[in-house]
């Protein structure tokens, strides 16, 4: 009987790290499969190698932002026009980094990723792909909810120390181009 319950254990928990892994991947895959958990310098060299990926390094003396100065910010900026993981079509994809000196390090401490789209119905269906994407990993979708100009789903994965919370926007920019984006934060 011991070895039968230790038996299921055993399968309760692989089963979960696969369902955990799965999350991971997915994640990583939306960043053309770099590993943006370590928040390493060595990550933008990895994103800068990627094929169909344009890079653009910004360096600044200082920045300031919600009235904190950064000194010796550099901004990691990468444009892209398709994404294996989404089938539906985008007209741009951004993936902003944003690093920072900690100590002697440099480290990345701000990530944006973003698809822009010209039309509402191509970014609904975008949004909708992506939430069924998440979905298929047993990604559990926390909250959603929707707000005129705005929709948003948050998935969580319990297991997953890389990724635990991924939150996606879907909303409509407004600037002179009326662009629809999707933009996705990590907690």
């Amino acid at each position: 009987m011991l070895k039968l319950f230790i038996g299921f254990c055993f399968f309760i928990n692989a089963t979960l790290l696969a369902q955990n892994h799965s999350f991971d991947q997915k994640v990583e895959q939306l960043f053309f499969n770099v590993d943006i958990s370590d928040h390493s310098i060595a990550m933008t060299e990895k994103l800068a190698s990627v094929k169909d990926i344009s890079f653009q390094k910004i360096p600044s003396s200082a920045s300031t932002f919600e009235n904190q100065t950064f000194i010796g910010m550099t901004r990691f900026w990468y444009e892209f026009k398709s994404l294996p993981a989404l089938s539906t079509p985008f007209t741009l994809g951004i993936i902003d980094m944003k690093s920072n000196m900690l100590g002697k390090d440099e480290v990345i401490n701000d990530i944006t990723w973003e698809l822009e789209f010209d039309t509402k119905e191509t970014a609904q269906k975008a949004f909708e792909e992506l939430k069924q994407y998440f979905g298929e990993t047993g990604g559990k979708p926390r909250l959603f909810r929707v707000k005129p100009g705005l929709a948003s789903v948050e998935y969580e994965s319990t297991g997953s120390d890389k990724y635990p919370d991924i939150i996606f926007h879907l909303f409509n920019d407004n600037n002179p181009e009326k662009k629809f984006k999707i933009r996705l934060f990590m907690k």
